[in-house]
């Protein structure tokens, strides 16, 4: 991803399998927090993981989360 700036807005958005599921996120070495579907940061120039984790509605986590990785770059010019 290419930045003309010192950081870039960027949007991720995911779903589960199952009706009702909550989200947890970890957004590189902060721990894991409630987030919602639609999840939107501002990510410094640099290399960035994203992690998320669904809940579904019987309480089951899934151990095996979904890994964004990315890095921002600064755009010539």
């Amino acid at each position: 991803m290419r930045t003309r700036g010192r950081s870039a807005l960027v949007v991720f958005r995911f779903r589960a399998d199952q009706s009702g599921a909550t989200f947890r996120c970890k957004v590189d070495r902060a721990p894991f927090v409630a987030c919602e579907p639609k999840l939107v940061r501002r990510f410094a120039i640099g290399r960035h993981v994203v992690k998320v984790k669904a809940r579904g509605a019987t309480g089951l986590v899934d151990q095996t989360p979904a890994i964004f990785s990315f890095r921002v770059v600064a755009a010539a010019g």
